[in-house]
């Protein structure tokens, strides 16, 4: 026998001594409330417990997911990030050789105004 089935027949037995024991009016209206909590609770957790496990396990699993896509995003990003990095580096690089090539024609220009003069 699995042992909540223990567990089981010794809440019956209470229950079967509490009918049959004769007790004050107020215990035993207090160990009726108290045996109906106890019978309520176990029959909430056990229809409940399967459902509110399966509700954190797909939690976990959702949140998993969700934090392998961010991470992958993220590198994602960062290959962007990467590759943005270098075109800028690249247009600094051609801003200073058109930058160099304009002044060098404006002096070319600039001496040849002068020897015109």
């Amino acid at each position: 026998m699995k042992k909540w089935h223990i567990y089981i027949a010794l809440f019956v037995i209470a229950g079967v001594v509490l009918l049959l024991v004769p007790l004050p009016h107020v215990v035993k209206d207090l160990l009726y409330k108290t045996y109906n909590v106890v019978l309520f609770l176990y029959i909430v957790c056990s229809l409940a417990a399967p459902a509110v496990k399966n509700f954190f396990i797909q939690r976990k699993a959702r949140i998993e997911k969700e934090i392998a896509e961010a991470l992958q995003m993220r590198e994602r990003a960062e290959e962007l990030l990467k590759s943005y990095q270098e075109k800028m580096d690249s247009l600094e690089q051609e801003k200073a050789a058109i930058l160099e090539k304009f002044q060098q024609e404006g002096n070319r220009e600039k001496e040849q105004i002068i020897k015109e003069a």
